[in-house]
């Protein structure tokens, strides 16, 4: 909550008053509204225990932020604690075209030590389409120099 007619401008005021003044206002939000006000708490334990358990019901993470901190635009000032963990792959192949890949055959890495995974990713989001679609179409359907196997090598179903 940035600005309210009735309490001017925000910005400046601590964490802990902007989230009274957003607290008031979704009082007036009916029960059955799809409007929801995130959860908030000052208890490390309770924190300890949301990150723990609501990764599954879609929750990314935490965002941590001092109770008198203003808001500070365009800037990331308070720490974030991701739920979601990501690696880095290589893509081994593409059916559908490339810049709406139906499946990836990607290859990850092992942080083990041991010989990289190479898998068939049956499921490409959408996101994944508007995300990265472009750079895979970026290629101008050419594939790179090499032998199929190498490093590197990739071939994919222009569509």
């Amino acid at each position: 909550m940035l600005e309210t007619a009735q309490d001017g401008a925000l910005r400046r005021r601590g964490l802990r008053e902007r989230r009274a003044v957003l607290e008031r206002l979704f009082r007036r939000v009916p029960a059955r509204s799809p409007m929801t006000l995130a959860m908030q708490t000052s208890d490390p334990a309770m924190a300890e225990e949301w990150f723990d358990t609501m990764a599954v019901a879609g929750v990314g993470g935490l965002a941590i932020k001092p109770a008198n901190s203003p808001y500070v635009s365009g800037a990331r000032v308070w720490l974030k604690r991701t739920s979601r963990q990501t690696t880095d792959a290589v893509i081994g192949g593409v059916t559908g075209s490339l810049h709406r890949p139906a499946a990836l055959l990607l290859e990850v890495g092992s942080t083990l030590g041991s010989d990289p995974l190479t898998y068939l990713d049956g499921y490409v989001t959408a996101l994944v389409h508007s995300r990265h679609g472009s750079c895979l179409a970026g290629t101008g359907g050419r594939e790179p120099a090499g032998n199929a196997g190498d490093p590197g090598w990739w071939s994919g179903h222009r569509g």
